[in-house]
């Protein structure tokens, strides 16, 4: 019986290689029970590809990793879409639709952290430097209240000054915005009640 499920588990390569349609029919085929020591070797698995299709910009590979995985598999899709050195890699690659992609579908705690003075920073680094100020500096224009890879907004924003790209830091404006007025709406709601 171990011997069948095993077989029925994607390879690395599988995960790497495979088209699309093929790797989500053999996916369906996973087990539905699995331990918790072979969910855990399937999600370093399914970790080391996402990273790469991060980098290379596969989008159809991390939609299907994040958002089309079978029920058994929702885990390692949730620890996927919290995984800051993919984030970083897709950074490192250039991959502004990754990065907008993945960071419009977390939740603030892993896109900013509840860093909100961060967030307004970040906006107002993007404010200077599309008016041709310099940012660098003022300690890259931003303080992070833990360390630089406490939150994707973090991770993303350090990348972008490292490579002064500013395309990295403006794919970053809306979801801080959303986040602010998300936070803001709800300070509201709760200033009203008391």
């Amino acid at each position: 019986m171990g011997d069948n499920q095993n077989s029925n588990m994607p390879s690395e390569s599988d995960l790497n290689c495979l088209p699309i349609v093929t790797l989500k029919q053999m996916l369906e085929t996973t087990p539905r029970m699995l331990t918790s020591h072979q969910l855990d070797a399937l999600g370093f698995k399914f970790q080391k590809a996402f990273r790469r299709a991060c980098l290379s910009g596969e989008m159809d590979r991390i939609k299907l990793f994040l958002e089309g995985l079978p029920d058994q598999l929702t885990p390692i899709s949730k620890r996927l879409l919290a995984d800051r050195t993919a984030l970083s890699w897709a950074a490192h690659g250039g991959q502004v639709a990754v990065i907008d992609y993945i960071c419009f579908r977390q939740h603030d705690s892993d896109f900013m952290g509840y860093d909100y003075d961060a967030g307004l920073a970040v906006l107002a680094a993007l404010d200077a430097l599309r008016e041709g100020r310099s940012i660098l500096g003022e300690k890259y224009g931003v303080e992070f209240s833990d360390d630089a890879a406490s939150s994707s907004m973090a991770v993303v924003y350090q990348v972008a000054i490292e490579t002064k790209s500013l395309d990295l830091i403006a794919v970053l404006e809306d979801r801080i915005a959303a986040a602010l007025d998300q936070q803001i709406a709800y300070q509201m709601r709760h200033r009203n009640r008391g």
